[in-house]
């Protein structure tokens, strides 16, 4: 039902007022501190106005509006031969999909209430960009509020590494800044070392024949790992000074273009003016750097002898460009996906390398570019076959609850959805089992404010935070564990701990945390009390064989398929699976600029 109210009162943020203070009707906020997911009453919120459907078309429309805008600025930015608006898509999107779901979000509160203007209740300039713009798209007036305060305080981040590690960083950048040549053996496969890559890694040290270099940008965890690595064979160096004057020469005018500005309206709604700086940030801030990288990859490169590159995503913009690069020079290049893929993939991964290896098919990206060796290898890490926990009842429960994250690249998980996950399961914990002992484990991009604020509304629970000590090592350490659409959640089979998959997005997840599984899943908080009171009843949870099966993990040796696979002897057949990247998902960047994989020209 329309209502109709005099003004709405537009916040850049909840930070720094009183959430509950917000009133529903009266005002709106763009972006919510992370503790104030609960407290900020519904309607309040800019993206409490989208219903599920909404927010994949809006999902949508950001796609749109990319594509528009690289119809406008691919050529300019085709660079040293890189289209680089195409390595840098994900940044990209990452930064349209928010700024398109919170305009089309304003859009449908305005229309809903039949607001008569607009007012401004702090200082923010973007802020005033995006009134105006949705104003003048309706036809409302924009306003400044006579108390117009500073904008608030958007979010803390995560919290900074220790001391000692801050040390030693800064003194690697200021050696890294100087610049270093790359050296490596004839033969050699360089690797980019993220997790699921490091047990194939110590495998590949272990064969006398092969020869495993690394990055120095990113190097494996382990100074004696590393050592080894470069031992034997060699590493790919950074760029020098020369490389970095000469690219900031030809950034400067890829920055000055983009800065003049563009037509996007998604949805109809004329959003050039706001999006536009959004996306010259982008640019400013990796054109100098990337261009200098992909002058020392050509001269890596150029030396043929490197044999092949192995990593775990080419959707990276730096990944993405060692990638293409790569391709350039005929040098081989092996992704192995670095996760489950559980939630919607608007920009996917694993599209462009020149072969993929895959966990199995239900945690796979939705792959369009089907017409190349895509390998199932199973679970890559090490993991036992531990027994599944059945409770006696003796002791206190220990239960872990897992941060679920917002995310950039699409709408369906927005700011509530933190604090929302963490007290719908501290409170049916609170109800059903508070004898628990809980430990809560945040994401590690995840800020920490929520744990000081989950401590003083839940006193009478345990709370411990745990967010140092690897997940198996969590997860082995607790007798259930609630989590969302993440690994984690998964990976909690791996070591026999049951799991109850949390979905409080009002979106269907797929299997194994959704669909024809036996994976419990609460949807609710009334789902997660039955829950918690059939585990305190049976012991145990059904579901740890579904869990299994979507992760490959089915006891074979995936590393020694990995390896195969990098020796390229033939004892790994490729197989395409009819079901690989075939999982419903949002429809994926449309054809011509953006669907065009052939991007180094």
């Amino acid at each position: 039902m329309k209502v109709t109210v005099d003004a709405i009162r537009l916040h850049t943020s909840s930070g720094g007022v009183d959430a509950t203070a917000l009133a529903t009707g009266r005002d709106v906020v763009l972006h919510l501190h992370p503790v104030h997911g609960t407290d900020a009453p519904h309607g309040t919120y800019v993206l409490d106005h989208l219903a599920p459907a909404d927010r994949h078309a809006a999902d949508r429309a950001a796609l749109d509006a990319q594509a528009v805008w690289r119809q406008r600025f691919d050529a300019p930015l085709t660079v040293r031969g890189v289209c680089w608006p195409f390595v840098w898509e994900l940044d990209l999107y990452e930064a349209l999909n928010p700024a398109v779901a919170r305009a089309l979000g304003l859009r449908r509160a305005l229309e809903r209430l039949d607001a008569g203007a607009i007012e401004l209740a702090d200082s923010c300039e973007d802020t005033a960009l995006l009134a105006r713009a949705v104003g003048d798209h309706l036809g409302i007036p924009v306003r400044r509020a006579r108390a117009s305060r500073p904008p608030g305080e958007l979010a803390p981040g995560p919290p900074s590494a220790p001391r000692a590690r801050r040390v030693r960083q800064a003194a690697l950048g200021a050696l890294t800044g100087l610049g270093a040549p790359t050296v490596l053996r004839r033969g050699s496969v360089a690797v980019h070392p993220y997790w699921p890559l490091i047990p194939l890694l110590d495998r590949m040290l272990d064969e006398p024949g092969l020869r495993p270099a690394l990055f120095l940008e990113s190097r494996p965890t382990g100074v004696a790992r590393a050592l080894r690595t470069a031992m034997r064979g060699g590493w790919i160096g950074l760029p020098t000074s020369a490389d970095r004057r000469r690219a900031r020469a030809d950034a400067a005018p890829m920055v000055d273009a983009v800065r003049a500005g563009a037509r996007i309206a998604p949805a109809g709604v004329q959003l050039g003016a706001w999006l536009q700086p959004r996306l010259a940030r982008v640019v400013a801030r990796r054109a100098a750097a990337d261009l200098a990288e992909a002058a020392m990859l050509r001269r890596a490169f150029r030396s043929r002898r490197l044999r092949s590159i192995v990593g775990s995503f080419d959707i990276d913009p730096h990944t993405r460009l060692v990638v293409l690069l790569a391709r350039e020079a005929g040098i081989r290049t092996l992704m192995l996906s670095h996760g489950a893929y559980l939630l919607p993939q608007p920009v996917v991964d694993l599209d462009v390398c020149d072969e993929v290896a895959l966990w199995a098919p239900a945690v796979a990206p939705p792959i369009t570019n089907r017409d190349r060796p895509i390998h199932l290898v199973g679970y890559p890490l090490p993991h036992e076959s531990r027994p599944a926990i059945l409770r006696d009842g003796s002791g206190p429960a220990r239960i872990a609850v897992l941060g679920q994250l917002a995310v950039s690249a699409t709408s369906v998980l927005d700011e509530r959805i933190t604090m929302r996950c963490y007290e719908t399961a501290l409170r049916a914990i609170a109800r059903v089992r508070p004898d628990a002992i809980v430990t809560l484990r945040p994401h590690p991009t995840q800020e920490r404010a929520t744990h000081a604020a989950l401590v003083r509304r839940f006193p009478e629970l345990r709370l411990e935070e745990d967010a140092q000590r690897g997940i198996l090592d969590v997860l082995r350490g607790v007798d259930l564990c609630i989590g969302g659409a993440s690994t984690s959640t998964l990976q909690a089979a791996l070591v026999g701990t049951p799991a109850i998959a949390l979905n409080l997005s009002g979106d269907e997840w797929p299997y194994p945390i959704g669909g024809e599984t036996s994976v419990p899943v609460a949807r609710s908080a009334a789902d997660l009390d039955a829950l918690l009171d059939r585990w305190t009843r049976e012991g145990t949870l059904p579901g740890r064989e579904d869990l299994l099966a979507a992760l490959g993990a089915d006891g074979s040796d995936a590393v020694a398929r990995l390896l195969a696979i990098v020796a390229g002897d033939g004892a790994q057949e490729p197989v395409l699976d009819e079901r690989v990247g075939e999982r419903p998902q949002l429809p994926q960047r449309p054809a011509g600029p953006i669907g065009d994989r052939q991007q180094v020209r």
